[in-house]
């Protein structure tokens, strides 16, 4: 999974640049230039791969997020819609079908709403626009009518 190793590792690098900093602040004045240099070369090493690690895992749960969000409001549409026949419809408050038809097959697989529409060549059937799946002809529902 990336976004435990990435977790990982931007731990891992967070820690040798607190071992860095913490020998740095430990030394005396009196070590060698070289050495500084070096040390804080590390350091700078260290909180560069600390930093993109960090960047990755933060790239990681905005996607999550994203899927979450999408998730979130595909459970409200679904809360928002019944199947009545081979469609899916909008609910009226007494949680009966309205409206026009929606294509069953786009929203079960996708997640989509999308009105089906009577096929001109052959009036007693409905023809989805989108993934053009045909079905017997769904009229149109009126508050009541589908009691």
């Amino acid at each position: 999974m990336p976004d435990i190793a990435a977790i990982t590792a931007a731990l891992d690098g967070l820690k040798a640049a607190t071992e860095i900093v913490r020998y740095l602040r430990d030394t005396e004045v009196a070590f060698k230039t070289a050495d500084l240099k070096l040390r804080v070369a590390e350091l700078v090493d260290a909180l560069a791969n600390a930093k993109l690690s960090l960047a990755e895992v933060r790239d990681v749960l905005a996607g999550k997020d994203a899927e979450i969000m999408r998730l979130n409001e595909a459970l409200k549409r679904k809360a928002d819609v019944i199947r009545y026949s081979d469609a899916y419809y909008e609910k009226n408050d007494k949680g009966q079908p309205v409206g026009d038809p929606y294509c069953s097959y786009c929203f079960e697989q996708k997640n989509e709403l999308v009105h089906i529409n009577q096929n001109p060549q052959d009036r007693r059937k409905s023809v989805c626009p989108n993934c053009k799946n045909s079905f017997h002809w769904q009229r149109r529902q009126k508050p009541d009518a589908a009691e």
